[in-house]
């Protein structure tokens, strides 16, 4: 809370939101008039206003909903960087390349197209019925750098204390091979 360099960087962050957000919500708005209202008159100012009060709403509601980013940037990788990747690039030279669907020049296309999907679908199950636990209010052992105890050295690594206090101690037990490995002073 008292780091000028982490306070600077959220606030450039916040900045960059906001500055971000209504050219994201100028693509969503052009994205639902060319799906739902294509054969529709042209954009009148009460459906523009209707659709961006929706998007900001749904955009404010799933922010509120959450405290935890980790499950959306799960979900948003799964979703959205997958597809984008592997999936469409893929399938895009898969239609615009002659021959049939399953001549050599398309293998190399259809297994990667393939290989997205299925890392698609495993990432959102294990997204929606495993998610990484949160912490939920508490600082992480890399915020307690600048206490007084600590030393050079643990300002780059967590102690044993801190490690064994936090949400890491479950996964640190004495059948590790690292466990006469002792981690800062």
């Amino acid at each position: 809370h008292e780091d000028d360099l982490i306070n600077a960087a959220r606030f450039c962050y916040g900045v960059c939101i906001m500055l971000t957000f209504p050219v994201e919500c100028f693509v969503c708005r052009e994205v639902i008039e060319n799906f739902f209202f294509q054969a529709a008159q042209p954009t009148t100012m009460l459906r523009h206003v209707v659709e961006t009060t929706v998007i900001v709403g749904a955009t404010l509601g799933i922010s509120l909903a959450t405290d935890c980013l980790g499950i959306v940037l799960e979900l948003n990788g799964t979703l959205g960087a997958t597809p984008l990747v592997f999936i469409l690039p893929a399938a895009c030279y898969m239609k615009l390349e002659e021959g049939k669907f399953y001549s050599a020049k398309k293998i190399p296309s259809l297994l990667i197209l393939v290989t997205g999907v299925i890392v698609m679908v495993i990432g959102f199950i294990m997204a929606v019925l495993s998610p990484q636990g949160c912490s939920h209010g508490k600082e992480m052992w890399y915020c307690h750098a600048n206490d007084d105890n600590a030393t050079e050295f643990s300002t780059f690594f967590p102690s044993t204390e801190m490690l064994t206090s936090s949400t890491i101690a479950p996964l640190i037990s004495a059948t590790t091979p690292f466990s006469n490995f002792s981690i800062g002073p």
